[in-house]
């Protein structure tokens, strides 16, 4: 019963007051990221990493970009877009060279804003 009063109570008070949050568009210059949270500059970091070294591993990634997280969405984003395959039953990286001069040439030739900023969230109460 008590229980049952309080709840009552509680119903009577109104409806939930949730915030309202709204997303501000991104200053012009600056890229989005993909859809797995690389911005174009760690690619192209990553691209030029591997270019130079003729080789990709998830140690050589994680000692340039100084997170395993870090290293393994970059691995997951190189293979999801074709720069880097491992045969099946390989252990070992394929890596498409003319797929990455491409990049690399693309990339830097697109203008971005070096002080790259966040999306920014604004919290509006009604």
């Amino acid at each position: 019963k008590e229980i049952n009063a309080v709840a009552d109570f509680l119903r009577s008070q109104g409806g939930p007051d949730y915030p309202v949050q709204v997303v501000s568009e991104q200053p012009a210059g600056q890229r989005p990221q993909d859809g797995l949270g690389t911005k174009p500059e760690e690619l192209l970091q990553g691209l030029n990493l591997i270019k130079e070294r003729r080789r990709v591993s998830q140690d050589l990634l994680k000692a340039h970009f100084g997170s395993s997280a870090r290293a393994t969405n970059m691995l997951s984003v190189l293979e999801m877009k074709g720069y880097i395959s491992k045969p099946e039953g390989s252990n070992r990286w394929e890596i498409h060279y003319e797929m990455i001069d491409q990049a690399i040439e693309e990339l830097s030739s697109l203008p971005y804003d070096k002080t790259y900023q966040e999306e920014t969230y604004e919290t509006v109460y009604k």
